[in-house]
């Protein structure tokens, strides 16, 4: 009889790794073992990304030799454009780059993030700028891109660069701590919003933020005036300070700073003073769904107050099918839009209904 023993398949089994080192990697030809070492930095690839990273003028050629001879090579669609490597042997394959090419394994990863950059995957470019401790770089497409996750829910994803880059980072650049702020906030942690903010009212900028924000004054103003973390008087102050330094209609940030004035306008009890800023929100046109989504709701909230129902429950509808279509609802910025539903069906006498929506 004989006993078959299991071996658990992972990047501490020597038998495992040794085999793949000696019986695999080592029988390669050198030409093909540098391939292999270099592309391991990569989630997944393409030839024309080996090509970036390596500088290989045949990287096709190398892909279709490793897909032939079975090299750990795993397809990720029909047509064999996108491949990985298996993980274990990945692993490997990263573990002898570090230990032989230790120097150029960040510049492998600024190679590859510049492709992303150009090919317009800017979470694959992000990490690996981070990867590379590009930090400028990083900081930069962060910066550019962190609204656009947000508006689609993923502001963990922000956070998750954030920790990456450290605390210490984040101190020593103003337009960072803003980012981490800003996700901050989105994702209702106030106590990291009031860590940053001071970076953010001393920090120096030229210009626009990447973002398209006016400057850190109007971050800082902003993050006040929408969240109210410190009380509605700094909040309703902030907003109008807000509101003086975005002047462009054509920013989203025009329709972010008059839709908080208007919503702090509201928690004031001055609702008739606050449906001038919020018609000014909406009929900016709101380029992101976000802000959209706020000012809606909160002009729904001013509606239900002025006795306005019909026209609340419009406006709560169009930022309930807003929040539905970008996955906001289970996010916190997602709350006002129940909220103004809620308030509208209240209103209406339909307090089943209300209760749903604010449960």
């Amino acid at each position: 009889q004989t006993c078959a023993l299991p071996i658990s398949f992972t990047g501490d089994n020597r038998f495992i790794v040794d085999f793949l080192a000696d019986e695999v990697l080592g029988r390669q030809p050198l030409d093909l073992q540098q391939f292999l070492l270099q592309t391991s930095i990569l989630s997944r690839f393409c030839a024309p990304l080996c090509a970036a990273v390596t500088g290989s003028a045949n990287a096709v050629e190398i892909i279709e030799v490793l897909e032939r001879e079975n090299l750990f090579l795993v397809p990720l669609d029909d047509n064999r454009q996108w491949y990985r490597y298996h993980h274990l042997f990945a692993q490997l394959l990263r573990s002898q780059l570090a230990l032989t090419e230790p120097a150029s394994v960040r510049v492998l990863h600024r190679r590859a993030s510049g492709w992303h950059q150009l090919s317009g995957s800017t979470e694959e470019a992000i990490g690996h700028a981070l990867a590379a401790d590009d930090i400028g770089t990083a900081v930069d497409l962060i910066a550019r891109h962190w609204h656009a996750y947000a508006d689609s829910g993923r502001t963990g994803t922000v956070r998750g660069w954030m920790r990456q880059l450290g605390d210490d980072r984040i101190a020593a650049n103003p337009v960072a701590a803003h980012c981490a702020a800003w996700a901050a906030a989105l994702a209702g942690d106030r106590e990291t919003v009031r860590r940053w903010l001071p970076v953010i009212d001393s920090g120096h900028h030229e210009g626009p933020l990447p973002d398209g924000m006016k400057s850190l004054l109007s971050s800082a103003a902003m993050l006040r005036g929408v969240f109210g973390f410190d009380g509605l008087p700094v909040m309703r102050a902030s907003a109008a300070t807000a509101v003086d330094l975005e002047t462009d209609p054509t920013s989203p940030y025009y329709a972010l700073a008059r839709a908080a004035l208007g919503y702090s306008l509201y928690l004031s009890g001055e609702s008739a003073a606050a449906v001038g800023p919020l018609e000014e929100a909406l009929q900016s046109g709101v380029g992101l769904p976000v802000i959209a989504m706020f000012a809606l709701s909160a002009a729904a909230l001013v509606a239900v107050e002025l006795g306005r129902l019909s026209k609340a429950e419009e406006l709560a509808q169009e930022a309930s099918i807003l929040a539905a279509e970008r996955e906001l609802g289970r996010a916190p910025q997602g709350i006002l839009a129940y909220t103004a539903m809620g308030a509208a069906r209240a209103a209406r006498g339909r307090l089943e209904e209300a209760r749903a929506h604010l449960d």
